[in-house]
């Protein structure tokens, strides 16, 4: 039996923090997406809702659920675009610049591939999460009377191709002319970038060897996430084989990129979020810049010489929010996100893609790029298996009780030659670490201490 929550919630609900996700089959398909749909209208109309943007990804189960969708939301009286399979960015874009009610974009994103789901996005582009509206959606959803939630004509369903205008639209913010030719390995994942990527770096005059760009959910490749190490391997070997200037792998929705220097060496996220900020500083934008606060002292210190470096909580919406005011330029997270305000705080991996282009035609190469990033001694994120996570917490905030300590999200120790967070995981019994030295010997020994503490 399963355990519920107020408002006859399971537990186990399918509605997360910042979307809906489910295994495909088994917890989410078309007629759960139905119902969805129908929970969706109610909250839509009671906004006065008239029209939406719809679009999908590759997954398995993807094309079926947004048709489903479609024909739910046209049924209750809400006008639909849909746009078909394309990156979940494209439609972002779209719904802030043609401004839709409402942007739902059928997706898993990064996750694997038994996975689907969907997100909703408000006409800032902003992602609607729990606490700006999704809760809503999720009780509506759990609630067994949902009568009334229809106007009393039927809106029509209009099928729409947003590709040209999208890619014509960043072409004509591109500068082209200060873009130099390189030799670029571009995977596509088998995701929702596949098909539009050729067309859009070719336009761009780049030199592209195309790897896995074939729309497949069942990603036979590798998984459709380029933070997991694995899934770079074909890439780096490309760069390597093909003598690239760069690697670049894209998440299955697009929305997320990782990429590899000229000598086969993946960069960071937090590097990359150096890289394409330092290129923003040389243009005189002077504004604030958010990263999340796992990302490298070395960022901060490059960027806080010239403008307002400020750390948040991990978690998209944080970075969303924060873009919409005046004074910010764009915002970075570990996982791979990145977003500028002069694009709507969309994070736009074909966009994030065009910065780092003009920043090595103007700079060079991008190892030569990321080198300042590597001065202090950084581990990645760890993540390790508790049982009771606060008390684990509060173990480690004893050991280090003479540090200085910050509850931004976790907490975060901080002495002269190192500084660590120490991080719940919303969904699971884990916790995730992080740790930055300014020697190798600190480090080894730091890491040993804490790792031990943890198991």
């Amino acid at each position: 039996m399963r355990k519920t929550r107020k408002h006859n919630i399971p537990e186990e609900s399918i509605f997360h923090q910042i979307d809906i996700r489910g295994v495909y089959g088994k917890e989410i398909n078309k007629e759960v997406m139905k119902k969805i749909g129908d929970a969706f209208c109610c909250f839509a109309l009671a906004r006065n809702a008239r029209k939406v943007l719809l679009g999908h990804d590759t997954r398995n189960g993807s094309r079926e659920m947004a048709e489903t969708l479609a024909l739910t939301l046209s049924s209750r009286g809400i006008e639909v675009h849909y746009a078909g399979m394309l990156p979940g960015f494209v439609l972002g874009l779209a719904v802030v610049r043609k401004k839709y009610d409402y942007g739902l974009y059928v997706t898993a994103s990064h996750n694997p591939k038994e996975f689907n789901g969907l997100k909703i996005y408000n006409r800032k582009g902003l992602q609607i999460d729990k606490g700006h509206g999704l809760e809503i959606i999720e009780k509506i959803f759990y609630c067994e009377k949902k009568g009334g939630c229809s106007r009393k004509k039927k809106a029509r369903i209009l099928k729409i191709n947003l590709e040209s205008d999208y890619i014509n639209y960043l072409c004509r913010k591109a500068m082209l002319q200060g873009i130099r030719h390189f030799r670029i390995v571009i995977d596509t994942s088998n995701g929702a970038t596949s098909l539009i990527a050729p067309k859009f770096f070719e336009r761009l005059r780049q030199q592209i060897i195309m790897l896995n760009n074939r729309p497949d959910g069942n990603f036979p490749s590798h998984v459709p996430n380029p933070m997991i190490e694995s899934a770079l391997h074909q890439a780096i070997h490309a760069v390597k084989q093909n003598k690239a200037d760069l690697g670049i792998v894209f998440d299955g929705d697009g929305d997320r990129i990782r990429v590899i220097d000229e000598t086969g060496k993946p960069v960071r996220s937090d590097v990359l979020f150096g890289i394409l900020a330092d290129y923003e500083l040389s243009r005189k934008k002077f504004g604030i810049y958010y990263a999340d606060l796992r990302v490298s002292k070395s960022v901060e210190e490059l960027i806080g010489k010239r403008a307002r470096f400020k750390r948040l909580p991990v978690g998209n919406p944080y970075f969303k929010v924060a873009l919409q005011k005046k004074v910010s330029i764009m915002a970075g997270e570990l996982s791979g996100h990145i977003m500028y305000k002069e694009h709507y705080g969309i994070d736009d991996g074909f966009f994030a893609a065009l910065k780092l282009l003009q920043a090595m035609s103007k700079y060079g190469r991008l190892s030569s790029l990321a080198r300042p990033f590597h001065k202090y001694f950084y581990s990645g994120e760890m993540n390790f298996k508790v049982n009771n996570k606060d008390e684990v917490i509060k173990k480690v905030m004893k050991r280090f009780k003479g540090c200085k300590v910050s509850r931004l999200d976790g907490i975060t120790v901080e002495a002269d030659d190192f500084w660590f967070n120490l991080r719940k995981s919303n969904t699971e019994n884990l916790v995730r670490l992080v740790i930055e030295t300014k020697s190798r010997s600190r480090m080894s020994d730091l890491k040993t201490k804490l790792v031990q503490m943890l198991k």
